[in-house]
């Protein structure tokens, strides 16, 4: 039987291990080079909250009537998530097309439309 003293001593150095990986791997996604940079063209969309963090995002994603999806870009060559500035944060909603003007449909594609997560009034993050 292990005395008290190696059982305190392990968790001590097991704790230790994993808040340095932790430490480490959140270093390691702050100084990615280019996460900070600005949308470009070509860029692929990234679910940016919750469990699917990180996943490519798919049409069928964005679903009508639905709540606004959450992205960032990533770079379709490095896939670096742009996730480095929270200016870049976006919000994918499904439109009806047969409900939009022509210059918006246009811009759309199937009904999804995308817009900043940054309220341009006051700066804040968009939440609803």
């Amino acid at each position: 039987m292990r005395s008290p003293k190696q059982t305190r001593r392990s968790l001590f150095f097991a704790t230790l291990g994993a808040l340095l990986t932790a430490r480490r791997f959140a270093a390691a996604q702050e100084d990615q080079p280019g996460s900070s940079d600005r949308p470009r063209k070509g860029d692929l969309l990234v679910v940016s909250e919750r469990d699917r963090a990180g996943a490519l995002i798919v049409p069928n994603d964005v679903k009508l009537g639905g709540a606004p999806l959450h992205a960032w870009p990533k770079d379709a060559r490095t896939s670096v998530v742009r996730n480095g500035s929270r200016l870049n944060e976006i919000l994918l909603i499904r439109l009806d097309p047969g409900e939009m003007d022509e210059e918006t449909r246009s811009r759309s594609a199937e009904g999804i439309v995308a817009y900043s997560a940054i309220c341009t009034h006051a700066g804040c993050s968009v939440t609803g």
